[in-house]
């Protein structure tokens, strides 16, 4: 039961999170990324094979963290300022900083599911006996 809820309560976050970025300015790359790493779960509970897809969003996230990993040096070097920090001086590094922590998340969860998946794996298909 506590296994149900844990996925079920990633999967309600990931969707949460997809859901305030609507009117975010590049909002529908960071829709897309969330959802992605909500469905996991769902097919998690489904007890279906998500191997290839867990590998290949572990791929993504590990070429979308060294690509973005500008943002983090460029929020180190402005002196780390709070992630609250709206002053107009400092709020690209801001900005930057949060979404890399969006994807670190999002690609923590989905290393999360990738070694569940490997540990534990389910046939390809869901058997009806």
């Amino acid at each position: 039961m506590f296994i149900k809820l844990l996925h079920l309560s990633i999967t309600i976050l990931f969707i949460a999170f997809a859901v305030v970025q609507y009117n975010d300015p590049d909002g529908w790359r960071w829709i897309l990324l969330y959802l992605a790493v909500a469905i996991l779960p769902i097919i998690r509970l489904r007890k279906v094979s998500a191997k290839s897809i867990t590998i290949g969003l572990s791929i993504a996230f590990i070429l979308a963290l060294v690509y973005n990993a500008d943002q983090l040096t460029e929020w180190i070097s402005a002196g780390r300022p709070a992630f609250i920090d709206y002053e107009p001086t400092t709020i690209r590094e801001v900005e930057g900083i949060r979404e890399y922590l969006g994807i670190s998340m999002a690609a923590v969860t989905v290393w999360f599911y990738l070694i569940i998946e490997l540990m534990f794996p389910f046939s390809k298909s869901k058997s009806k006996v």
